[in-house]
């Protein structure tokens, strides 16, 4: 197991810990008591340390103490053209034609 960054519920917040390979606490921060300053944290370490460090979030409301890699975060994409679902009006329905008759 590698060094790992756990983020954990605290009073009034959360915390950011660095966990060393053997489980033991390496460094711990300030309680965050917004998510952006926790974000940012996050943003910056994942920076010093590398982009293969392990993020286990446990504030997450999905999380079951499962390993979450954060990945960096990207640009939302643009939106595309909508694509108009509507039918295009014709002049009037096709009648089918008649088979000709055998003479």
């Amino acid at each position: 197991m590698a060094a790992k960054l756990v983020v954990s519920k605290a009073r009034g917040g959360s915390r950011i810990t660095l966990v060393g390979t053997s489980g033991t606490e390496l460094l711990s921060s300030k309680v965050f008591t917004e998510p952006r300053g926790k974000g940012a944290t996050l943003r910056s370490l994942k920076g010093l340390l590398g982009e293969g460090i392990v993020v286990e979030d446990l504030t997450l409301a999905s999380a079951t103490k499962a390993e979450v890699k954060v990945e960096a975060e990207a640009p939302a994409p643009r939106p595309t053209a909508r694509v108009s679902t509507r039918r295009k009006a014709t002049s009037s329905p096709r009648k089918p034609r008649r088979a000709a008759a055998a003479k």
